[in-house]
C-alpha cells in the first residue's frame, strides 16, 4: 500500500508503457511499476539498488517539466517536507533528477491503508480511535507549521494508517500539493484548489489560507470519522456553495450519543470565522488532551488496525479458518446423524445455518482482503474466535453422548441456544467491522 494524491486514478491494462519504468535514478533508485498518476506527479514503486529498501518515487509530470515555477515549487516543497523529520509526516529521503531532467522525490514506502479506505469499510469509528487518529494528525501538522509549511489539503485519503500496537500509527501525506497546484501560471488567478468537502470557507473563496485552514480541515476529518459522512455532500459545485454559505449539519444531531465536549471541539475547529477557530494545531491538540477520561478511554487493541500487515499471511489465516469451518460442519453432520431421529432435523437446520453464515463471512473476507490486508485479518480473527466457541459447545454435547448421558429431547434442544447466541453475536460483530 502506498500514499497517493487525491487525484490519483486507477490504472488500466491498456495504459501506455512508461519510459521511466526500469530506469535507475541517481545510481541508487530502481523504478518499478507505476502505482498512481496524480494531477501534478506520478508515483512509482522503487527500491534502493544496494540496500534493497522498498521506496516510492514521485516524479513531476511531463506537462509541467518546462514550467520553471512548477519545478521550483516542486523542489521547494520537497525540501521543506524533508526538513520536518517528524514521526507523523511521510519521510522524504532524497531529491533527484530523472534522465529527461524532471525533479523526483524519494520517500519511504508505507504499509497499511489510508483513512479513506478504512472508512469505506467502517461507517464510523469509536470516539477513542477517532480522537487518537486526530491527535497524531495534529502532531504532524504542528511539526509542519513550525517549519512554515501549510498543508491545505487535509482529508481522509491524505492520512495514512499503519498497523501498530493497539491503535494505528498515523502519517500525514502530500504536504505542499495544494501550493504546487496553485503555482502561478498553472491555474487561473483565484482558482480554488483542494478537496471541497474538507476545505475551509476562505479556501473555497480563493483567499489566502494559514494554519487555521489546516485546523478546519482536521476538524472536518474528525466530523467524518464520528458522523459517518463528510460535512457537505454532492457534486463539487454544490459542495463549494455549501462551504461558502452554510453550516454543516450539527454533529449532535447526526450522532446524539457523542459526548458534548467532543462535539464542541469539532464545532470550534470548523468555525466559519478563522478567528474563532483554534489558533494552531497545538491548541486543538491541547483541547483534545483536556477532554474528560470518559471521552478519551484507552483505545482497545481490536478497535484499531490489527498488527497483521502481510496480505499472504492474512490469506493464510483466512484459508485455515475456512478449513476449520468445513471441519466443524462435517463434525456437526456426524454428530447429528448419531442422534435420535426426532432431533436430527432441528440440529441439521441450526448447524447448517451457522455453517452457511460462516461461509458467507469468509467469502466477504476475501473480497475485502483484496483491498486491504488489515480487513482480511480482522475477518479471519473474528471467525477463529467464533469457531473455537462453537467447537467448545459442540464438544460438550458430544461428550455427553459418549458418556451415555441421555437428556430429555427439549432440554437437549435448548442446549443449542447458547451456541446459536454466541455465533449470532460474533457474526453480527464481524459484519459490523466491514462497514
Amino acid at each position: 500500500m502506498c500514499p497517493a494524491s487525491n487525484t490519483a486514478t486507477a490504472l488500466t491494462p491498456t495504459a501506455p508503457a512508461d519510459p521511466l519504468v526500469g530506469s535507475v535514478l541517481s545510481g541508487s533508485y530502481a523504478l518499478g511499476e507505476v502505482m498512481a498518476r496524480g494531477g501534478m506527479g506520478v508515483l512509482y514503486a522503487a527500491e534502493h539498488t544496494r540496500l534493497g529498501t522498498p521506496l516510492v518515487v514521485k516524479v513531476l509530470r511531463q506537462r509541467y517539466a518546462s514550467h520553471p515555477i512548477a519545478r521550483a515549487r516542486f523542489e521547494r516543497e520537497a525540501l521543506a517536507t524533508a526538513k520536518l523529520d517528524a514521526a507523523h509526516v511521510l519521510r522524504v529521503l532524497d531529491l533527484v533528477t530523472t534522465p529527461d531532467g524532471r525533479p523526483a522525490v524519494v520517500t519511504e514506502r508505507l504499509v497499511g491503508e489510508d483513512l479513506q479506505q478504512h472508512l469505506s469499510r467502517r461507517r464510523t469509528l469509536p470516539v477513542p480511535v477517532a480522537l487518537e487518529i486526530t491527535r497524531q494528525v495534529l502532531k504532524g501538522l504542528e511539526s509542519a507549521h513550525a517549519a512554515h509549511v501549510v498543508h491545505r489539503d487535509i482529508k481522509p485519503s491524505n492520512i495514512f494508517l499503519s498497523p501498530g500496537e493497539g491503535s494505528p500509527h498515523v502519517r500525514v501525506l502530500d504536504f505542499g500539493v495544494a501550493k504546487l497546484a496553485d503555482a502561478a501560471g498553472i491555474t487561473k488567478a483565484g482558482a480554488v484548489v483542494g478537496t471541497p468537502a474538507y476545505m475551509p470557507p476562505e479556501q473555497a473563496a480563493g483567499r489566502p489560507v494559514d494554519v487555521r485552514g489546516d485546523v478546519y480541515a482536521t476538524g472536518a476529518v474528525l466530523y467524518r470519522m464520528l458522523s459517518g459522512r463528510p460535512p457537505f455532500s454532492g457534486d463539487a459545485d454544490a459542495v463549494l456553495r455549501s462551504v461558502l454559505g452554510t453550516q454543516p449539519p450539527a454533529l449532535t444531531k447526526l450522532a446524539p450519543s457523542l459526548p458534548e465536549s467532543v462535539c464542541a471541539i469539532v464545532e470550534r475547529a470548523m468555525s466559519r470565522d478563522p478567528q474563532a477557530r483554534y489558533e494552531s494545531a497545538a491548541a486543538m491538540l491541547l483541547a483534545i488532551d483536556a477532554l474528560p477520561s470518559s471521552a478519551t478511554a484507552p483505545v482497545p487493541t481490536q478497535g484499531g488496525l490489527p498488527r497483521l500487515g502481510s496480505y499472504p499471511r492474512a490469506r493464510l489465516w483466512a484459508a485455515l479458518t475456512l478449513c476449520g469451518v468445513f471441519a466443524f460442519v462435517g463434525a456437526v453432520a456426524y454428530v447429528t446423524l448419531a442422534r435420535e431421529a426426532a432431533l436430527r432435523i432441528p440440529l441439521a437446520l441450526v448447524f447448517g445455518a451457522l455453517g452457511a453464515a460462516w461461509l458467507a463471512v469468509i467469502q466477504q473476507a476475501y473480497r475485502h482482503g483484496g483491498e486491504s490486508p488489515p480487513a482480511l485479518g480482522e475477518w479471519a480473527r473474528a471467525r477463529r474466535v467464533a469457531l473455537l466457541q462453537g467447537l467448545a459447545l459442540l464438544g460438550a454435547l458430544s461428550l455427553s453422548q459418549a458418556l451415555g448421558v441421555r437428556l430429555r429431547g427439549p432440554v437437549e434442544a435448548c442446549s443449542l441456544l447458547p451456541l446459536a447466541w454466541v455465533e449470532l453475536r460474533s457474526w453480527l460483530r464481524a459484519r459490523a467491522l466491514a462497514r
